[in-house]
């Protein structure tokens, strides 16, 4: 599931929640955005540290926030 958040103001700014992707919708994603394929494929290792890239006018965050209330095997790719 993909959701968008986007801001049209002056500053424009778009932010892309995506759970359990398939694998066209990250190929949708990556094209719409020129983003290397690496770059994708590293947001969805759930042991890939946190990673921030300014590519051309796009930056690209994989951000890891705890989550108290999974379980202790509980992977989750945020």
């Amino acid at each position: 599931m993909i959701t968008r958040y986007r801001n049209t103001g002056k500053k424009k700014f778009e932010w892309i929640d995506v759970i359990n992707p398939s694998v066209d919708e990250l190929k949708i994603i990556a094209e719409e955005h020129s983003l290397h394929s690496n770059s994708v494929q590293d947001s969805m290792q759930p042991e890939h540290l946190p990673k921030f890239e300014w590519i051309d006018d796009t930056v690209f965050i994989i951000a890891r926030v705890y989550d108290y209330v999974s379980s202790k095997d509980a992977d989750t790719i945020q």
